[in-house]
C-alpha cells in the first residue's frame, strides 16, 4: 500500500486510473474543445467552462470504457449526445466511484457527488425496447474539494482520509 500527502489529507492509494481526455465547453449544446490541462476551482468546477456553476455537479466523469461502448452502438439512444464529460478516465471501475469518495487527479482534490446520471425513461429508444444502457453506469458528478491543474496522463487515485 502507497501513502501520498495531499494538501492537508493523507491519502492512501487503492486504485488508479489515468485521464485519457479533458473537455472544456465555452457554449451549450456544442462540442467541448478538447485540451491538455484545466484548473479546478474550488467549489465551482473547471474554469472557462460554461456548465461549471458551483453546486454538486461541477465537474462531470466518464469512464473510457462507456465511450467506447457508445462508439459501438449502431442506434442511439435519447442522451447519447446530450451528456458531455469534463474528463474521460481510463482503466478504473466506475462502481468504486460511490458518493464522498474523494479522488485526486494532477493537484486537484475532487468528491464524488453525485452516483450514476439519470435516465431519460419512455423518451428513449433503449428503455423502450428494453435493451440494458451503460451510461448511468459509467458516469460521476464531482466538486472541487482543492482547486489545482489536471492533465491528460494524470494518475487518478481514490483516496482515503488517514
Amino acid at each position: 500500500m502507497h501513502v501520498n500527502r495531499i494538501g492537508r489529507k493523507e491519502a492512501v492509494i487503492l486504485k488508479r486510473g489515468i485521464v485519457s481526455d479533458i473537455f472544456i465547453y465555452t457554449e451549450r449544446k456544442t462540442d467541448g474543445k478538447r485540451v491538455k490541462h484545466a484548473t479546478c476551482v474550488k467549489d465551482h468546477g473547471i474554469l472557462g467552462d460554461v456548465y461549471a456553476k458551483g453546486g454538486e455537479r461541477q465537474i462531470t466523469l466518464r469512464s473510457k470504457g462507456l465511450k467506447d461502448w457508445l462508439k459501438m452502438q449502431h442506434e442511439k439512444g435519447l442522451c447519447f449526445d446530450k451528456f458531455k464529460e469534463n474528463i474521460t478516465i481510463a482503466d478504473m471501475y466506475f462502481s468504486q466511484l460511490t458518493p464522498d469518495t474523494e479522488i485526486q487527479i494532477g493537484e486537484a482534490l475532487l468528491r464524488i457527488s453525485g452516483f450514476q446520471k439519470e435516465c431519460y425513461g419512455e423518451a428513449c429508444k433503449f428503455f423502450k425496447n428494453d435493451v440494458t444502457c451503460s451510461i448511468p453506469e459509467g458516469c460521476r458528478f464531482a466538486m472541487v474539494v482543492e482547486e489545482g491543474t489536471i492533465k491528460v496522463g494524470d494518475a487518478v487515485v481514490i483516496v482515503t482520509k488517514g
